[in-house]
């Protein structure tokens, strides 16, 4: 037992030596960086001016909140005009009142002010309006200490802009205790290693962007179960358990070179016998932080007015300053401290030799600070600049990667399958219900069916959720109290053997659900350690793949029999796309304003009702954005969730996915005669048709055919059928420049105006097409007369194509785009044939057929070709929403991989993406930029020659950029009321959105 104390001292004197020999050749990096003598100049210089008086409240730092009363403005005037102190520390306020408050203290002020501040989460811990960050216990769940770097960096930008040069963090106390008070979430965890890290990594990140960083609380506050703002707490631990533990992120943050140390209120008996705070301890301030651990930098106490401070009788700055402190942090009274602090001179239980060393180690700081000249905080634009974008991309970068998954049995997550699995999401807890960022962001990835505890019971949750026999269950909680839901969490837990509990809780509440984690039907866990709309989405994220699962257990846990160390953690990488902020892929977040501006003013100007806009880049949509009504006057806004009708993008994106696809399994060759596999086409002019000039428009296949003329019964009118100008009877407007005869109607032989077995598909409102109908139009296409075989857009073209994959597949064109591609994609809103599965509402109408259907069309394709040919034809019919179709991109960017599954070979995506008709712009079923030719383009003049894409009659467009990692989709309904519609063309919304974005790139 001798033997192993003896050790023990040894090794701590060993420690304590080799502490010592760092600390006399470590010097704080602050310093370093200066020019010494220009500094020791500047601080002789200062410190000659000062009278004794004023170089004692040198070390004074005062609490101000603002100086918007007189009562304030004159305790400020005490403080700086009469006092003359060193610093102050900001309290809550407004950011504009602060301002004025520092520009009044700094204009009063003979030596500038060091301007301090409490921010531990940001300056949302002190004012409005400003960005908040996340606690530091969530952090501790990041593995990547370069992110609490930019962090810091960030917090660093944002607290010089607003003047203020010190921060009081990072928070170093390993909080040991569960049952802290007042510690908890502001540390980053109970693991020494992992808090020294966090902190330097931040602190580092503070002090390159011009902050002082404060470390805190020393020597520990993590293992305490008071709070020192109350009381004087005891730590009761050994020097040997201090060492270990307490003592730790202290000594390596010491040793990585960090300017500022903070001391705290606390009775440690280890380190000092006397019941006094350490803060007030020599052999704690002076002997252990300075001379055995070699700190050098300042050293700040925490706050006087505390009441574990005046626990010791006496001056609390004159304790504080034979203790060996530095700077005196918020004294109750400055006169009265000043005075107390001569009387100690004088008495000689101070030296003014102490004094003058202290105030010129300030003054150095100062220096080094940029404080050798006036300050002032300008005041225009300053929320706009403490909101400017990187502050947004560290926000996101902290939360997507602080995300736990604890438990992923199977490799359930990120989820998969999406097609057959039948999902039903549970919150509990939310502010919002069902409109929360929870359910939200689930509904971009995938089919669910919501459920919301605000609204039922969970006993009647649970029944609802057993009767629809889900096979997956997403369960979320959200609290940020002491949880009430463990219960109606384990209601849930009988209704489905395939759950995913989601606990968006303060980390020791964790264990409060301890009999859910471990229930075998909860087959995955998801931690996400606070309640907030970031951190709903990037648990969302995570379990659909959008987000990478990086996060690891910053404190350890006992869920019943099982423990989970602190580090715990199952990563996966992101299978799918995920939702950011522009910024965080490198472009200005500006861009989302601009993308308003533009579609609002075309909303405004009549160019079209509503659209939806996406932009990704870098597998993330920085946009998702919705304008306007899905026609006007009906009062029903656009949402992300509406569906557009996509007009020839559906060639694109419908049926030359379905070619892919066929092409991908070996169906055909591009080479190869489409005759092979349409019988109409073995003709001689068309039996040698390819299906590559099928998809380069190069068949000399007419632009398309003539519904009007092929649909009216020529035995009910006599004459031309439509005229360019009216007369008796050509009185109805089918578009400018064209009347149709008024006494024309519909042929019977091949519609009807009722559903029959023979008529058995709604074509429009009170119209009925069948086979027959389909085989007319192909018969009529098989048949046309073909010109010369050069480039001509062409609608027969794609319904040739289709016609070809419906041959070989056996499967109507519907049916293989939404097995193959879009069930899959989870792009559930996209289909042929809408109004079978949605309600009209949730669709934008499109034009007014004043002719043909007679009616506005809402919910059927608006092309009547694809129209009259049963809504699933090759050249359109397809309808989509923006989220939907950026998956589809997404796939193709990444090569023909998506959610981890494999949609096709990757030689196919290149070929089809990169191969180009060497006769025209066109490619294998996409349009491209015309090189050379911006004026001749569909794309916006600054796409790439790599972009590929479609634009839509009805105002639609989709372009990929391979070599810019990105994409752009812009849905409107440009034709409702009417195709002619110039504005449109004047506001040019889809391609000045498409410039902008590109513009927005950051070089």
């Amino acid at each position: 037992m001798k033997l192993t104390r003896m050790f023990t001292v040894a090794l701590m004197l060993a420690m304590t030596l080799a502490s010592v020999a760092r600390g006399e050749a470590k010097q704080p990096n602050m310093l370093k960086k200066t020019d010494k003598a220009k500094m020791e100049e500047w601080v002789e210089s200062t410190f000659a001016k000062m009278t004794p008086d004023e170089r004692i409240t040198q070390l004074f730092v005062m609490c101000v909140a603002s100086c918007s009363d007189e009562p304030s403005r004159a305790r400020l005037e005490n403080y700086v005009a009469k006092n003359q102190v060193g610093g102050l520390i900001y309290m809550d306020s407004d950011m504009d009142e602060l301002a004025k408050t520092a520009n009044m203290a700094q204009s009063m002020a003979k030596v500038p002010l060091m301007i301090t501040i409490d921010a531990e989460w940001g300056l949302s811990m002190r004012m409005p309006g400003v960005p908040h960050f996340q606690r530091n216990l969530v952090l501790g769940a990041i593995d990547d200490d370069r992110l609490l770097y930019e962090y810091g960096r960030e917090m660093a930008r944002q607290l010089r802009r607003m003047g203020i040069h010190v921060s009081f963090a990072p928070v170093l106390d390993v909080n040991d205790n569960p049952q802290n008070p007042v510690i908890g979430t502001r540390s980053f965890g109970e693991d020494p290693d992992l808090v020294a890290r966090h902190g330097i990594a931040y602190a580092r990140g503070l002090e390159d962007g011009g902050v002082m960083a404060v470390g805190k609380h020393f020597p520990g506050h993590g293992s305490s179960s008071e709070d020192s703002h109350k009381t004087l707490p005891v730590i009761n631990k050994s020097i040997d358990e201090l060492s270990l533990c307490e003592f730790a992120p202290f000594r390596k943050y010491i040793d990585a070179g960090l300017s500022g140390m903070l001391t705290a209120h606390l009775y440690v008996p280890a380190i000092e016998k006397e019941r006094k705070p350490s803060t007030m301890s020599r052999k704690c301030v002076t002997d252990l932080l300075q001379k055995q651990m070699g700190f050098q930098g300042l050293v700040f106490t925490d706050a006087l007015n505390m009441q574990g401070a005046l626990a010791m009788p006496g001056s609390p700055c004159v304790n504080a300053l034979l203790a060996g402190n530095d700077v005196l942090l918020m004294p109750l009274n400055a006169d009265g401290e000043l005075k107390a602090v001569k009387m100690a001179i004088e008495a000689g239980r101070l030296k003014q030799k102490d004094i003058d060393e202290r105030c010129k180690k300030i003054l150095r700081y100062k220096y080094a600070l940029g404080l050798t000249q006036k300050q002032t905080v300008a005041a225009t634009s300053l929320k706009d600049d403490l909101n400017k974008g990187q502050a947004d991309v560290v926000k996101h970068r902290l939360a997507s990667s602080s995300v736990t998954v604890l438990k992923n049995e199977g490799s359930i997550l990120p989820l998969g399958n999406l097609m057959k699995n039948r999902i039903a999401v549970v919150t509990m807890g939310s502010d919002k219900g069902l409109k929360s960022m929870f359910h939200d962001r689930a509904d971009d990835y995938a089919e669910v069916t919501a459920f919301d505890l605000n609204k039922e019971s969970a006993s009647a949750v649970a029944a609802k959720v057993k009767a629809g026999n889900f096979n997956t269950l997403i369960v979320g909680v959200e609290s940020d109290k002491e949880s009430p839901f463990a219960a109606s969490v384990n209601a849930l837990l009988p209704t489905c053997d395939n759950i995913v509990l989601v606990l968006m809780t303060h980390a020791y509440d964790i264990e409060k659900y301890s009999s859910a984690i471990n229930n075998p039907n909860v087959k995955a866990v998801v931690l996400t350690y606070e309640k907030s709309d970031i951190a709903e989405d990037y648990a969302v994220q995570t379990i659909f793949g959008g987000n990478a699962a990086k996060g690891h257990l910053p404190i350890s846990l006992k869920c019943g029999d099982k423990q989970y160390a602190v580090g715990t953690g199952i990563t996966y990488d992101a299978t799918r796309l995920g939702y950011t902020v522009p910024a965080e892929v490198g472009m200005d977040n500006y861009l989302l304003h601009q993308i308003d501006s533009v579609a609002s003013l075309g909303v405004r100007e009549k160019a079209f009702p509503g659209c939806q806009v996406i932009v990704g880049r870098h597998g993330k949509i920085v946009a998702k954005m919705s304008f306007g009504e899905i026609a006007y006057g009906t009062g029903i806004e656009v949402t992300d969730n509406t569906l557009y009708g996509l007009a020839s993008v559906s060639k694109a994106t419908g049926t030359l996915s379905a070619v892919m696809k066929v092409y991908d399994n070996g169906g055909f060759q591009l080479d190869e005669a489409a005759s092979k596999y349409i019988p109409g086409l073995r003709r001689p002019d068309k039996q040698d048709m390819t299906f590559r000039s099928l998809l380069y428009h190069e068949t000399g296949m007419p632009p398309s055919l003539s519904m009007w003329q092929m649909m009216m019964d020529p035995k009910t009118y006599k004459g031309a059928l439509i005229t360019n100008k009216k007369d008796a009877n050509h009185t109805i407007l089918i578009m400018a420049g064209a009347y149709g005869h008024k006494d024309a109607k519909l042929r019977t032989d091949i519609l009807s105006d009722k559903k029959t077995d023979v008529f058995n598909i709604e074509i429009a409102d009170g119209i009925w097409g069948g086979k027959c109908t389909y085989d007319s139009i192909m018969n009529r296409i098989y048949a046309e007369k073909l010109g010369p075989k050069k480039y001509l857009y062409s609608c027969l073209n794609f319904s040739l194509l289709a016609n070809a994959v419906e041959n070989i597949t056996h499967q109507p064109l519907n049916v293989i785009t939404h097995d193959n591609i879009f069930g899959p994609l989870g792009a559930y809103h996209t289909m042929y044939r809408p109004l079978e599965k949605f309600d009209r509402d949730e669709i934008a109408y499109t034009e007014v057929d004043t002719y043909l259907r007679r009616q506005h069309i809402h919910g059927y394709v608006h092309d009547e070709l694809a129209a009259f040919s049963g809504g699933v034809q090759g050249n359109a019919g397809l309808f989509s929403t923006g989220n939907d179709l950026a998956k589809l991109l997404q796939m193709w960017l990444n090569g023909g991989t998506y959610g981890g599954e494999r949609y096709y070979k990757p030689e196919t995506v290149k070929l089809f993406t990169t191969d180009k008709s060497p006769r025209s712009h066109r490619g294998l079923g996409f349009d491209k930029p015309v090189v050379g030719n911006p004026d001749a383009s569909n794309t916006c003049e600054e796409a790439t020659p790599e972009t590929f894409g479609h634009t839509g009659f009805t105002g639609t467009c989709f372009w990929v950029d391979p070599a810019n990692d990105m994409f752009y989709i812009f849905l409107s309904n440009r034709v409702s009321p009417t195709r002619s519609n110039l504005n449109f063309g004047r506001i040019s919304a889809r391609s000045h959105i498409h410039s902008l974005i590109y513009k927005s790139i950051k070089k």
